[in-house]
C-alpha cells in the first residue's frame, strides 16, 4: 500500500485535510435546496454529513493471483458523503435491470467495449461492486 499511495504520478499529497471544507459545502447545498422546498426536513437530516471522518484507504489481497498483490479498497463509512451516498443507492437500486443501460455481467461489458476506442488522455476504469459492504450501524 506504500508503494501505491506513494506513487506521485497518480496522487498528489495534500498540506491540509480538507474535510471539514467539503462538509460545509455539502451542508449548505442541503439548506439550500430545504430552503427552496427540494428537499423535506425529514430527507435534510437523513442526508445531513453527522461526521468529518474522511473515507479510509487500505488494501485487500487478491489471494487468487500468484504473487499476492493488495486490491486498494475505499471505505466511505462514516465520512460526510456516506448518508447521501447510502440515499442514493437506495433510489438507484429500484432502477437495476430495468433500463437500457443496465449490464447483466462481465461478459456483456466485454461484448459492449470491444471495438471502442479510448482517447490517450482518458483512461477506462471498472469499480468491483461484489467489494462493497454495509457499514456497521447503517
Amino acid at each position: 500500500m506504500t508503494d501505491l499511495v506513494g506513487d506521485t504520478t497518480t496522487y498528489t499529497r495534500l498540506s491540509k485535510d480538507p474535510t471539514h471544507k467539503y462538509k460545509n459545502r455539502m451542508i449548505n447545498i442541503l439548506r439550500k435546496w430545504k430552503r427552496n422546498g427540494s428537499i423535506s426536513d425529514k430527507l435534510y437530516w437523513k442526508l445531513y454529513p453527522e461526521s468529518e471522518e474522511p473515507p479510509k484507504l487500505y488494501g485487500m489481497p487478491k489471494i487468487h493471483k500468484n504473487n499476492t498483490h493488495l486490491r486498494p479498497i475505499v471505505s466511505s463509512c462514516g465520512s460526510i458523503t456516506y448518508n447521501a451516498a447510502k440515499y442514493l443507492a437506495s433510489i438507484l437500486t429500484l432502477l437495476v435491470g430495468k433500463n437500457r443501460h443496465s449490464i447483466k455481467n462481465t461478459k456483456e461489458v466485454v461484448d459492449n467495449l470491444r471495438g471502442l476506442e479510448i482517447p490517450p488522455a482518458q483512461k477506462l476504469v471498472s469499480y468491483d461492486v461484489t467489494a462493497l459492504h454495509q457499514c456497521s450501524g447503517g
